[in-house]
């Protein structure tokens, strides 16, 4: 997956905690500490947020020897950007060094960062991250009538994108049309029933082509029904409908008559 730039292999996912583990592909490589090739660890924060306990250290790369740091040679090999190499608690920016490059570890690991094997084992295991809390939908009611849980292309609104509908997802909706949607708050199996009857009927009755729109005998009856006789409803159309040229042309004469 890519954020931000950056490319990162996925690890772990626990969809009960709604956490992700990842880690940098570059930094994964043999000389991947030596040659970066993204820049530093950012997110969304909107979207996501690092776990509870995670800071950044910073990797700061072919600094002056005037800064009295730890330096760490880098190897001479093809591909390889830098020749040494140190690492800094906290956000930096390259200052006087070639490059600057943070990335988050734990925090209780700070301490041991200069330890060269014990840094690659955590840049190998990753970090993680959690999904915010965002507006809009319950991804729950969403995935039990089928659908799949998005994010809006210019909001961060959440939306629920329903099966073969792929140019309209229902953006305001929590759920998919369907005859399988689940209503809460109705305790007993005939209030259910009933409510998804109403719930059918009045998409029904709302349809903006009145042809589409039941009569009041054939509401009676689809109310007495039963629920698997029901079908569920064409989306309304917000286009006007279209007439045809005899239509028009029975208003011009009324016009000219009057």
């Amino acid at each position: 997956m890519t954020i931000n730039e950056v490319k990162y292999m996925v690890l772990d996912i626990k969809l009960e905690d709604q956490t992700l583990r990842i880690a940098r592909m570059d930094y994964l490589k043999p000389e991947g500490i030596c040659s970066p090739a993204f820049h530093s660890t950012t997110i969304n924060r909107e979207i996501l947020d690092y776990s509870d306990g995670y800071e950044n250290v910073t990797f700061m790369y072919d600094c002056p020897k005037s800064l009295h740091q730890k330096y760490k040679p880098c190897s001479i090999s093809n591909g390889v950007k830098h020749k040494n190499w140190s690492v800094k608690a906290g956000d930096h920016d390259s200052g006087i060094c070639d490059a600057s490059v943070f990335f988050p570890v734990p925090k209780n690991w700070t301490a041991i960062i200069d330890d060269d094997p014990f840094l690659r084992q955590i840049l190998s295991q990753g970090f993680e991250l959690k999904l915010k809390k965002l507006r809009g939908i319950s991804c729950e009611n969403c995935n039990n009538s089928n659908g799949t849980c998005g994010w809006g292309p210019f909001s961060n609104e959440t939306i629920c994108f329903c099966p073969n509908q792929p140019n309209q997802p229902f953006g305001s909706t929590n759920a998919c049309p369907g005859n399988d949607f689940e209503l809460h708050g109705v305790i007993i199996e005939e209030e259910k029933e009933l409510a998804k009857k109403m719930v059918l009927v009045s998409l029904w009755c709302i349809q903006t082509i009145p042809s589409d729109r039941p009569s009041i005998t054939r509401v009676v009856e689809m109310l007495e029904g039963g629920l698997e006789c029901l079908q569920v409803p064409p989306k309304p159309s917000l286009a006007s409908q279209t007439r045809s040229p005899q239509h028009f042309s029975a208003i011009a004469s009324s016009s000219s008559t009057a």
